[in-house]
């Protein structure tokens, strides 16, 4: 496996595992989705080989945390 193929399994293995719950909260969900964006940018980053793997597993838990609140 390539380093993009473990960044992808790595990724899903934790989005699986999340318990994620649907709120309609306007703060939680702008949050929620600032952060995801966040997480976009940085895997774009990573990929280009902009950003460390560390600022990529720092940006995934932030979005992750968010998600299951």
């Amino acid at each position: 496996m390539n380093t993009k193929q473990n960044l992808k399994k790595h990724f899903l293995d934790k989005l699986y595992s999340t318990v994620g719950k649907t709120t309609h909260d306007y703060h939680k969900r702008k949050m929620r989705e600032s952060l995801h964006e966040q997480f976009d940018e940085v895997w774009v980053k990573h990929n280009n080989g902009l950003a460390t793997y560390r600022e990529w597993e720092r940006s995934l838990n932030k979005w992750l945390k968010m998600e299951q609140i």
